[in-house]
């Protein structure tokens, strides 16, 4: 959920802060303003692991799928596939590869990944086929918006580049219940 995408924060991929182990708080870690809570260092915004395996992220010269909406199922997921849409005509092939895991809870998704910052959580809003997930830590991060798909093992996340005008790349995140 790299919601503000811009190709360096694909939708989750993104955004997050530093982890270890879940923890059951949507916003462990954070004062009630989203700040660091400890003294001064990077933010730890949660304690979720990042327990996923590697995956390639993979670009096609097509149009994404149609987001179909859902609930999503509160638990622990990790990203079982990552792919660039570039529209018609646009690149193709692995580009590099992810690991990120996510727990949806109670309105909250707290990310864990490699890049920095390594943890993230942020406020899950959904309305029909689209989400909102306003970032609570680390500080100044900035918000994601996008288009889902939620099953009861699934979770999938669509956000168009920054400054695509709606255009391609769109970058879909699919994770899988643990």
């Amino acid at each position: 959920m790299r919601f503000k995408l811009g190709m360096a924060c694909l939708v989750f991929a993104a955004p997050a802060c530093s982890s270890s182990a879940s923890s059951g708080s949507p916003e462990a870690g954070a004062d009630a303003d989203g700040a660091d809570a400890g003294d001064g260092d990077a933010a730890v915004c949660n304690t979720l692991a990042n327990t996923g395996t590697p995956v390639t992220v993979v670009q096609v010269a097509t149009d994404p799928p149609s987001a179909q909406g859902g609930t999503p199922v509160d638990g622990v997921y990790s990203l079982s596939n990552e792919t660039i849409y570039t529209g018609s005509g646009g690149a193709t092939g692995p580009t590099k590869t992810d690991r990120i895991t996510i727990q949806i809870q109670g309105g909250a998704i707290q990310v864990s990944k490699d890049s920095s910052p390594t943890t993230s959580t942020y406020r899950l809003t959904t309305n029909g086929t689209s989400y909102t997930a306003a970032a609570l830590c680390p500080p100044m991060i900035g918000d994601l918006a996008g288009s889902y798909t939620a099953t009861a093992t699934t979770f999938a996340a669509t956000v168009g580049a920054s400054g695509s005008g709606g255009g391609p790349p769109w970058v879909v995140e699919t994770f899988t219940k643990e």
